[in-house]
């Protein structure tokens, strides 16, 4: 993605709401069945999951703030369009 227009990914709800699941459906997972031929690694808990795509467990309530304030955000808006529109007529 280019430098310029990189920042747009902290808009979007999928971000924040992806990491949010991860973090809650990984935490806590001691043992994961690997089926891989041999020499091909594997991951075997929950903790090496959200390592591996980069994520901290840390950020979860960071990540249910920002999900929030976007809400509140794309809900006002939304209304001040309607509003707009509908003072127009």
């Amino acid at each position: 993605m280019p430098w310029f227009i990189g920042w747009v990914k902290y808009m979007s709800w999928f971000m924040y709401s992806n990491e949010a699941l991860t973090i809650t459906q990984w935490s806590g997972v001691k043992n994961i069945t690997c089926e891989m031929p041999p020499g091909v690694p594997c991951i075997r808990t929950g903790d090496e999951v959200i390592t591996e795509y980069s994520f901290h467990p840390s950020h979860l309530s960071y990540d249910f703030g920002l999900l929030s304030v976007l809400y509140v955000c794309f809900h006002v808006l939304g209304f001040l369009g309607l509003y707009v529109r509908a003072r127009k007529k």
